[in-house]
């Protein structure tokens, strides 16, 4: 069964989980349940360059992005509650997050999949305020702009106590128009699985 939110129009067929998803074997025989998997089904990042000043350098860099990706429950007997949903944040490299966005609280039964579509908030009014703006601005010349999407998310299984994973979507290129002030990009892959690891 499958959940959507937002649809996203450019989904495609969705990939296989890695193997390092499978259950894990307790010493009872007992299997405990899977962590939800994410698939970034696309991305896209309006970037804008405005001159401030004619005939100077003064530049203000603003962008807005668009993410959609699909949250799996790979289980067949364990539902998951999103209860206090998540974040998703968009960052450059090893700069801090350029944007972010909260995950509303939703509900996955048992092989149940959801897509979201959200839109992290620039945490900077001018990107040109930021380290990263420079270094983006020089990407975009080239045509090429790689970002990173990290995803939390905060669920429970059934009645059971809570968790927190977060997942890492890196080096998502985005292909931009050479020399063009003002970029539409997106992405290269069709559709990116993100690796998760446990949050602290």
């Amino acid at each position: 069964m499958s959940t959507t939110i937002n649809i996203d129009p450019s989904a495609v067929n969705d990939l296989p989980p890695p193997k390092d998803f499978a259950d894990d074997s307790t010493a009872t025989g007992r299997r405990r349940p899977r962590v939800p998997y994410i698939i970034l089904k696309s991305c896209v990042c309006i970037i804008a360059l405005v001159l401030l000043v004619e005939f100077t350098d003064s530049q203000r860099i603003t962008a807005n992005w668009t993410v959609g990706f699909k949250v799996e429950n790979p289980n067949r007997r364990s539902s998951i509650s999103y209860t206090d949903g998540g974040e998703v944040s968009v960052s450059y490299f090893g700069y801090n997050s350029l944007g972010e966005t909260g995950i509303a609280p939703f509900f996955q039964s048992p092989k149940n999949s959801t897509t979201l579509v959200v839109e992290p908030k620039a945490l900077f009014r001018n990107i040109s305020e930021s380290k990263a703006g420079v270094a983006i601005w020089e990407d975009l010349q080239d045509g090429v702009i790689s970002f990173d999407v990290n995803i939390r998310l905060e669920y429970q299984y059934g009645n059971g106590g809570k968790h927190k994973e977060n997942y890492l979507c890196g080096d998502m290129e985005l292909f931009y128009a050479p020399y063009d002030p003002t970029g539409f990009g997106r992405m290269r892959q069709r559709s990116k699985s993100c690796q998760h690891y446990t949050h602290n």
